[in-house]
C-alpha cells in the first residue's frame, strides 16, 4: 500500500527542536519494514521571526516551562529526506504564534504542495493519516477531495490550542470535513474522552499506541522485591511531571532507598534542595541524559518505576520500564489509563499527589514477595504485546479492515 502520513513532529538530523518527539517516524519506519511505501509529509511549523529568535535565545527555558516543542530553527523551503527507507518531505506551516489558529492561506499551500508533490512522483495514497487533529482535520479531509479512494484517518493527541476554538472554526469553514474522516485514532483513554466531549462520539476508532523496540524485552533480568528499596524516574524534571513528588513520597516513609532522575530540567535543584534539606542527598542520583543502552542497564538495577505526571499524552518509557520487570506507578486518568490495570500490572495514582503516592508505596510493601513478581510479571506480558512491529500493524489493521468507508461523490 500507499501511505501518506501527515505530521507537525518528526525527527531529523540538523534540526533543533527541543520536547520533539519521534512517535511516527517509528510507525513510519515499520511499515516500511512490513513492505508498504510511505511518505511523511512533515508540516515544519514557522511563525514570525521574532518568535524564532526568542526562541533560540530561551528554548532551554520555554521547553521546561511550557508543554508542546520549540521550534528553534526558521526553515521556509520544502526539502526531501530519505529516513530508514522513508521519504520524508518538510513542507512550512505558517502562523503568526504558536497556539494560533493557522490562516487559510497556508492550509491551501500545505494542500496544494502536496497535491503537486504527489502528482509529480505519481504518488496515490490508500491511506492518509494526519497526527494531531489541528489542522489535520482540514488537510486531511481536503485532501480526500482529490484522492477519493483512500482511507482516511485522524490521531489525536494533546495540543496547546483551545479545542473550543478549534471546533468553532472547524464548524463555521468546513463543518462536513469532520464527517469525512474514516477513523479516528487516539494516543489514549483520557484523550479519547477529551476529544469526544466536545466533538462528539465516533463509531470507527482505535487507540493509537506507541511500541518499544524488541530490544528492552532481550535478556530479562531476574528481580527480587524484598526488600524494595531501588527506584527509578526517567523523564523531563519540569514541573508539569511533578519529580519532587516521588522524593518526596519516599521520604515520608522513612525507610532506606536509592532513588535515580534520568533527564534534566528546571526542577533539578529544587530536588537537590529537598534532598539536602532532609538529608537524604546520598539516597538521591541525578544522571542527567543519559545514552539509550544505560537507560536499559538503570531500568534493570530499579525495581519500581514512578512518575506521576499530568498531560502525558501516551508515555513510552512506561513501558520499557515494564519490558525490564519494574513496578510500575503512573497516573491516573493519563496516558498509560487503559494499558495500566491498578494492582494487576502496575498502579496508578493522582498525577502529582505524594502524599497518595507515599499510600500507594505503603501498599507495594505490604505485598507478598510472591504478588510484587506477579504484578512485575504481568507489566512484563503487557510490553510483549507492545512492540513497534506489533503497535505499527495493529496501527494499520485499524484502518483497513474497518467497514462502512466514507468516499467522495
Amino acid at each position: 500500500m500507499k501511505i501518506l502520513l501527515l505530521t507537525p513532529l518528526y525527527k531529523l538530523p540538523g534540526e533543533s527542536i527541543l520536547n520533539n518527539t519521534n512517535v511516527c517516524g517509528s510507525f513510519a519506519k515499520e511499515w516500511v519494514k512490513l513492505g508498504h511505501e510511505v511518505r511523511v509529509i512533515y508540516q515544519y511549523p514557522i511563525y514570525n521571526k521574532i518568535f524564532h529568535i526568542a526562541a533560540d535565545l530561551f528554548a532551554k527555558q520555554i521547553a521546561n516551562k511550557f508543554y508542546g516543542t520549540v521550534t528553534t530553527n526558521r526553515f521556509t523551503k520544502i526539502d526531501k529526506y530519505l529516513d530508514e527507507g522513508v521519504e520524508v518531505i518538510r513542507i512550512p506551516l505558517y502562523k503568526f504564534a504558536p497556539h494560533f489558529l493557522y490562516p487559510t492561506q497556508s492550509i491551501n499551500y500545505q494542500i496544494n504542495e502536496i497535491i503537486r508533490i504527489n502528482k509529480e512522483d505519481n504518488f496515490v495514497p490508500d491511506i492518509i493519516t494526519g497526527h494531531f487533529y489541528y489542522p489535520n482535520i482540514e488537510i486531511v479531509g481536503k485532501l480526500k477531495h482529490t484522492y477519493q479512494n483512500s482511507r482516511t484517518c485522524i490521531v489525536i493527541h494533546y495540543q496547546g490550542i483551545n479545542i473550543n476554538k478549534t471546533k468553532k472554526y472547524l464548524d463555521k469553514t468546513c463543518p462536513q470535513l469532520i464527517n469525512s474522516i474514516d477513523v479516528w485514532g487516539y494516543r489514549s483513554h483520557p484523550i479519547r474522552e477529551y476529544f469526544e466531549k466536545v466533538y462528539g462520539h465516533k463509531e470507527n476508532f482505535f487507540y493509537c499506541y506507541s511500541g518499544i523496540p524488541t530490544s528492552f524485552l532481550e535478556s530479562p533480568q531476574i528481580k527480587h522485591y524484598n526488600p524494595l528499596n531501588s527506584f527509578i524516574y526517567i523523564g523531563a524534571l519540569i514541573k508539569r511531571k511533578y519529580p519532587l513528588a516521588v522524593l518526596k513520597s519516599l521520604e515520608r516513609l522513612k525507610i532506606d532507598f536509592t532513588l535515580g532522575y534520568i533527564g534534566e530540567g528546571n526542577q533539578r535543584q529544587k530536588i537537590e534542595q529537598y534532598a539536602k534539606k532532609k538529608n537524604i542527598s546520598k539516597s538521591v542520583k541525578l544522571y542527567g541524559h543519559i545514552e539509550r543502552t544505560s537507560i536499559i542497564k538503570l531500568l534493570d538495577k530499579a525495581q519500581v518505576f514512578i512518575m506521576i505526571s499530568r498531560k502525558e499524552t501516551f508515555g513510552l518509557v512506561y513501558i520499557e520500564a515494564m519490558a525490564r520487570h519494574c513496578i510500575v506507578i503512573a497516573s491516573r486518568n493519563e496516558g498509560m489509563e487503559g494499558i495500566i490495570k491498578h494492582g494487576v500490572n502496575g498502579f496508578l495514582c493522582n498525577a502529582g499527589d505524594d502524599k497518595e503516592l507515599s499510600q500507594i508505596l505503603n501498599y507495594i510493601y505490604s505485598l507478598t514477595a510472591d504478588n510484587k513478581q506477579k504484578i512485575a510479571n504481568n507489566a512484563y506480558e503487557t510490553a510483549q504485546g507492545m512492540t513497534d512491529r506489533i503497535v505499527a500493524n495493529s496501527y494499520l489493521q485499524n484502518i483497513t479492515e474497518v467497514d462502512n468507508v466514507k468516499h467522495e461523490r
